[in-house]
């Protein structure tokens, strides 16, 4: 997926920094949650800060554009 036109290095640099993001939220978050006991997720700050960055996540995905 493309998130701008590539077209300089700011778009450039955006378009990595959003893929090691998707990637370390996978990693980050997903699995920890996945593996952790329940005990240590009950703080309903964080789960708010976990929305958030997937809202924000998911946002960037209904921009971009499907590319093959």
């Amino acid at each position: 997926m493309k998130l701008n036109e590539g077209k300089s290095q700011t778009d450039e640099d955006q378009q990595l920094g959003f893929m090691n993001l998707f990637s370390g939220s996978v990693s980050g978050v997903r699995n920890v949650f996945h593996h952790a006991s329940m005990e240590n997720q009950e703080d309903p700050y964080v789960t708010i800060q976990y929305l958030e960055l997937a809202s924000l996540l998911a946002s960037y995905v209904d921009k971009a554009k499907k590319v093959r």
